[in-house]
């Protein structure tokens, strides 16, 4: 977990600046095809010996969430990171809680108790305080 903290610490650090010299798209872009001779003999050895026995909305899933949140999404992160700084644009990803807790709700039907929002405010308030 703290390996996972500090990548990401120094990926968006890294983002960070390469944005503001370059647009969204481009940083996120060349970073794929940086990082595709060490993420294609991974994916090389952990794909299904039968990708045709997968469901076909497991691959939607899967190349919904490669191409969104992975892809284009980063389009928009890096041109915000660019826009207003690192510090500033990373808070908003506190929002992400609140649209993970609402989409399961509306989308899965489940029921989400007043600990939870509780939680997710009092983390939100936390940020807000310190800031």
């Amino acid at each position: 977990m703290l390996g996972a903290v500090i990548s990401a610490a120094a990926g968006y650090t890294a983002f960070n600046r390469v944005s503001r010299g370059r647009a969204g798209w481009e940083v996120v872009s060349r970073a794929v095809v940086i990082g595709l001779p060490f993420t294609l003999p991974i994916a090389l050895l952990t794909a299904p010996s039968d990708p045709f026995s997968v469901p076909v909305t497991h691959w939607g899933a899967f190349i919904y969430l490669g191409l969104m949140s992975q892809y284009i999404g980063f389009f928009f992160w890096n041109s915000g990171l660019a826009f207003d700084g690192q510090a500033r644009v990373s808070q908003t990803q506190l929002l992400q809680a609140f649209v993970t807790l609402a989409t399961a709700t509306l989308f899965n039907g489940e029921v989400i108790d007043l600990w939870t929002w509780f939680f997710a405010v009092a983390v939100v308030g936390t940020v807000l305080i310190g800031r």
